[in-house]
């Protein structure tokens, strides 16, 4: 396994906000990196920039992850209110 790391200057979660935004499919057992990504520019903003773009990204992808545990709990409720409605119409 290969670990990758930051250059100094260089927000490592700006990095993976990037990688995270290409448009490619993982197929097989191949190196990746190595043999697709190497040759990869990210355009480099300054590391406030960088900061704020990640901590950005960072909070939409809490609010995404809270969203689905909100939707999850409105379809657990859903389904309670439906085994409840049914016991009252069915007699179940």
């Amino acid at each position: 396994m290969k670990i990758l790391h930051a250059r100094k200057g260089e927000n490592i979660r700006f990095i993976y906000e990037s990688l995270q935004m290409l448009d490619y499919v993982v197929g097989g057992h191949e190196r990746h990196w190595i043999s697709k990504f190497i040759h990869l520019e990210i355009q480099m903003p300054s590391q406030a920039e960088q900061e704020k773009i990640a901590h950005f990204l960072t909070a939409i992808d809490d609010k995404i992850a809270q969203t689905g545990e909100i939707q999850s709990q409105y379809l657990v409720d859903f389904q309670a209110f439906i085994c409840f409605f049914a016991r009252i119409i069915y007699g179940f």
